[in-house]
């Protein structure tokens, strides 16, 4: 299918309003959905976390035709995203679960290794056919090719010695009951945002932002606008329903700052994704100022978000001994610590004023406690924070910063109430093995502890807030 990120190479047909069908002549549905106890199991077979399990609920569809009431979209579709396997879905669904608009606020695309081949300049392709001779299979594959030191986390803990061929998995494979194409097919992501009750989904990258790795300027931002490229074709298949938050290059900020007005072009691009570190440079450094300044000039939000063991790297990687287990379980939380004390004790949001900050992927739990110690330390290092103007929970609190949660945190309630309901976004982390597929909205929608109110919140207008593209 051709959005208008397909224009670049071979122009391609727009998504247009129709009356109702398909191209292919699939009708529209939409969805109407009661609830119903659950057994209280997850959606991999083992008893949820949740303290409320004994009340869980799972959402039931039902299907009316409602295409007469709305318009829909023409998908025009290409071989690249492969043949659909499953038919008739509703292309925009609204209020969807329960009466609820739900927007994921942070989905994932498994991107093709293959897309920097496909989708590059012409005259970076031969060196990147030549990196990629040494990439692994599927997604994961680009970053050995671009860090081939890359640890293989085969030592089980309490053992002496590592296991070969134990490797990293299930890290960078799918959600068993998620659609095995729908990080790179997005009619299948269609489909499963359906069964999700899933209005509208802005996907991130799974590993792009580690072409950073790669350390000629000049490549890495081919690479970058290759992935912009795929992702906005991605988008494309249902321009309403999927958006996408782009990468930029970082190893020249001329650029960083080029990509960053590519993106405030494209319809599809809500945001910008960075892991917000590089080569011992933290978030807070002048160097990355220029990234700020145009991502503000565009009103595109800046999206902390890290990855497992892959360039530019969390802190404490080489700390963890070798070990998946440990890896996974701090990477994204010990990386969201780091970038939330640089950026917010380095006065980023003193110095550009404009700037709106996001931090994903690392529960919200901690976030609150996080904010009273940093606040703590303002207190006695503030001449190692010159550029703070006030408390650090100040700005987290405020209507410049906001979060992510897992949707089975028992402290949910508590922690949104504490670092501010208006600050808090669900995602769903689709397609990952460790989504709680297809249940993590419906797990918010029947929490018992939370308000009709504050789910209106967290399910879609603090996102709407965050993500100021998406109407």
């Amino acid at each position: 299918m051709r959005g208008a990120g397909a224009h670049w190479a071979r122009g391609g047909d727009e998504s247009r309003a129709t009356g109702g069908k398909f191209e292919d002549g699939d009708r529209i549905g939409d969805a109407n959905y009661a609830a119903k106890p659950s057994t209280g199991k997850n959606s991999r077979g083992g008893w949820r976390s949740s303290s409320f399990r004994g009340a869980r609920f799972f959402i039931k569809r039902t299907h009316f035709d409602s295409s007469a009431q709305r318009s829909t979209f023409t998908i025009p579709r290409v071989d690249r995203f492969g043949p659909r396997r499953r038919e008739s879905r509703p292309v925009q669904p609204t209020m969807s679960l329960a009466g609820y608009r739900i927007i994921d606020a942070d989905g994932h695309v498994t991107e093709p290794a293959s897309l920097y081949s496909t989708h590059i300049d012409p005259k970076f392709r031969a060196a990147a056919d030549a990196m990629l001779a040494s990439a692994g299979g599927g997604n994961l594959g680009i970053v050995p090719a671009i860090h081939p030191n890359w640890r293989s986390a085969e030592r089980p803990l309490g053992e002496r010695d590592e296991v070969p061929g134990l490797g990293k998995l299930p890290s960078g494979r799918n959600h068993p009951l998620a659609s095995p194409t729908g990080g790179v097919d997005p009619h299948e992501r269609l489909i499963d945002m359906d069964r999700e009750g899933v209005d509208v989904a802005v996907c991130f990258a799974t590993v792009a932002t580690s072409v950073c790795g790669v350390a000629d300027p000049a490549m890495e931002a081919a690479l970058a606008r290759a992935y912009n490229r795929w992702i906005g074709e991605y988008c494309g298949a249902a321009p309403s329903r999927i958006k996408a938050v782009g990468i930029v290059p970082q190893r020249s900020m001329e650029n960083c700052v080029a990509e960053v007005e590519y993106l405030a072009r494209e319809p599809w691009a809500v945001g910008i994704m960075t892991f917000g570190n590089l080569d011992g440079m933290l978030a807070d450094h002048p160097y990355f100022d220029p990234l700020y300044r145009a991502a503000a000039e565009s009103a595109l939000p800046v999206c902390f978000h890290g990855g497992t063991d892959r360039p530019p790297f969390a802190p404490g990687r080489a700390d963890v001994g070798n070990n998946m287990f440990l890896m996974h379980l701090t990477g994204h939380v010990w990386h969201q610590m780091r970038a939330m004390g640089a950026a917010i004790g380095g006065g980023l949001l003193e110095r550009h004023p404009k700037l709106t900050l996001g931090f994903f992927e690392g529960g919200l739990s901690w976030v609150p406690w996080w904010a009273e110690r940093m606040d703590g330390h303002y207190t006695h290092f503030a001449r190692h924070t010159p550029h703070l103007g006030r408390k650090p929970s100040e700005h987290m609190r405020g209507p410049r910063c906001f979060y992510t949660f897992d949707a089975d945190e028992d402290l949910l309630p508590e922690a949104m109430r504490m670092i501010g309901v208006e600050r808090v976004m669900w995602a769903s982390d689709y397609p990952h093995f460790d989504a709680e597929f297809p249940d993590a909205a419906a797990i918010v929608v029947n929490h018992p502890r939370i308000g009709a109110a504050e789910k209106r919140a967290i399910l879609c207008d603090n996102a709407l807030r965050f993500f100021t593209r998406i109407k």
